[in-house]
């Protein structure tokens, strides 16, 4: 997401990530609520900043 939606910045960045994902997940035949996408989204988030540790620190920091 970080790399596709550039021009976004937090709730709308936020936003853009979740519609995705209900997308992909409905294409699959998944209906997930408001919340569990909340959920998947957070927690890829802190697996990607848990495994990439000062990298993501650094790269978030050149912005």
């Amino acid at each position: 997401m970080e790399q596709v939606y550039v021009d976004l910045n937090g709730p709308a960045k936020y936003q853009a990530a979740a519609e995705w994902m209900e997308a992909r997940a409905r294409e699959r035949g998944l209906k997930l609520t408001a919340d569990e996408v909340k959920g998947l989204v957070e927690a890829a988030l802190r697996q990607l900043k848990d495994s990439f540790g000062a990298e993501w620190s650094n790269a978030a920091g050149r912005r």
